[in-house]
């Protein structure tokens, strides 16, 4: 260990005609840190 990476990974689990609505759910796994680094406003 100890090569400086990060790793995140995550998947949108939705059938295409909830895509972009509240029925579609987006998960994600990995350390926090790493997430908020990436995290994009809305």
């Amino acid at each position: 260990m100890g090569h400086g990476a990060a790793y995140l990974d995550g998947g949108i689990m939705a059938i295409p005609s909830t895509v972009a609505t509240s029925q579609a759910f987006v998960l994600y796994r990995g350390q926090k840190a790493h997430f908020d680094a990436h995290k994009q406003q809305r």
